[in-house]
């Protein structure tokens, strides 16, 4: 029954949180995104992944002490030493309350304070810090924006149709075969298909086992339910807000998962909720007198095994049943709780489940994230690079760098820049690289 403002703007956020939170000196606060701003810019994580020798990427990571003891200790170990220790005879101030307050957009990254890494929880608050932004148009436009590019320079986009084999012989990659039987001929092929599509689905050829090991080791990330909904009225009309609500029973978030990874039923259920159609300054143009909103939950694959070979949008009743229950409490507890008006407004929804995850985005184990953001990937899965054991393979996605839209970005920078041939020494020590090329024209025609 508590709410928290996280406003745009380090400043305003701390005046903010020491206001509602008594008790708190600033210079905690200061520490607290000292810290943050330190880790979140720490790029050896980023270098690794261009290094020419793998010895290089194994022993990196001494030359920074600070980004191991980052990278290995949970968010919520570090946070808490910043707190406690600060503040250990202040008698008014409720630390725990504090600190859930600030893991409030743990969801982003997936796994709960306690197991998440205090260098993926930096990276996360640091990006949202002075605010968030979003694609005028919607998000489809930065598809269409890169398909432009590629066929402005020759290449071409082709949907419809999946690629059914990376071919590959004793020389390394030699096409792609597509699910009707085409071959497309090349000497590279980058997958950004994710790490166990790429291996266990798209490569039929013996591949070093090194890259089961990383699969094994970091698993699937986190799963979610969806509930999709389209109301009646103009957004604004309907005073629906452009910033995202992360919605959680109460602050003991591990607890709050485990609890509801048990009993999705009964159990208190964590929520996200947003309305793109706020934040989109183009939304009524295209969809005059109609809104969106969108409700997220924590799920398992599990809860739905039993339907798994069924074909998609033909599980039956009981499939559509229980996934209802669920997304009934996702309505109730989530858009009609702060929206209470909304009751008489919503024209259609759709429940989606790890399961429509696995089918539309080919998403492995219906994951939302690609692979887990664990410790293991941020000190150890040195194989994990955009430049592969095969020849003329290559990754790219948020399974190469970290997980989310700006993760896969920063990977395609990283591919692009290993393929444009500046991973060697001498690049790397000068600092240059593609960016700093392209920015001075010297590939533009």
């Amino acid at each position: 029954d508590e709410h928290y403002e996280f406003e745009a703007g380090e400043e305003n956020l701390k005046k903010y949180l020491i206001e509602r939170i008594p008790g708190v000196p600033k210079s905690s606060f200061d520490k607290y995104f000292d810290l943050i701003k330190k880790a979140s810019k720490k790029d050896l994580f980023f270098m690794s992944k261009i290094l020419p020798f793998k010895f290089l990427a194994r022993i990196i990571s001494y030359f920074d002490k600070d980004y191991n003891y980052y990278c290995e200790t949970s968010a919520y170990d570090v946070v808490k030493d910043i707190f406690y220790n600060e503040m250990c005879d202040n008698k008014m101030c409720d630390n725990e309350k504090l600190i859930s307050v600030l893991f409030g957009q743990f969801g982003d990254y997936g796994p709960t304070p306690k197991k998440a890494s205090f260098f993926i929880h930096a990276s996360i608050v640091n990006h949202y810090l002075e605010g968030g932004w979003f694609p005028r148009g919607g998000t489809g436009v930065i598809a269409n924006e890169i398909c432009k590019t590629i066929k402005q320079y020759g290449g071409d986009v082709l949907v419809g149709k999946k690629v059914e084999e990376i071919l590959i012989n004793e020389a390394g990659v030699y096409g792609v075969k597509i699910e009707n039987g085409d071959i497309i001929y090349c000497n590279k092929v980058v997958s950004g298909a994710g790490l166990k599509n790429t291996f266990k689905k798209l490569i039929k050829y013996p591949y070093p086992k090194i890259y089961d090991t990383m699969i094994d080791k970091m698993g699937p990330s986190v799963q979610h339910m969806y509930c999709f909904v389209k109301l009646e009225g103009n957004p604004r009309e309907l005073n629906l807000r452009s910033s995202n609500f992360w919605i959680y029973p109460h602050g003991d978030y591990e607890k709050v998962m485990e609890d509801f990874i048990d009993d999705p039923l009964n159990a208190p259920i964590p929520l996200f909720m947003g309305f793109s159609c706020m934040k989109d300054s183009e939304w009524s143009d295209k969809y005059p007198n109609v809104s969106n909103a969108i409700i997220l939950t924590a799920a398992k694959k599990e809860w739905f095994e039993d339907w798994e070979n069924e074909k998609c949008t033909k599980r039956g009743k009981d499939y559509e049943g229980y996934k209802k229950q669920i997304g009934e409490r996702m309505l109730e507890e989530g858009l009609f709780r702060f929206y209470p008006e909304l009751r008489d407004k919503v024209l259609h929804y759709d429940i989606g489940t790890p399961l429509s995850t696995q089918f539309y985005l080919n998403a492995h184990d219906g994951e939302s994230y690609g692979l887990d953001m664990n410790f293991y990937r941020l000190t150890q899965a040195v194989d994990l690079k955009p430049k592969t054991e095969i020849n003329g393979l290559y990754l790219t996605g948020q399974d190469i760098c970290t997980l989310g839209v700006t993760g896969a970005m920063m990977s395609g920078v990283l591919t692009a820049n290993v393929i444009g041939g500046y991973d060697n020494m001498v690049d790397i020590v000068i600092g240059n690289n593609i960016i700093k090329d392209l920015s001075n024209k010297r590939f533009i025609e």
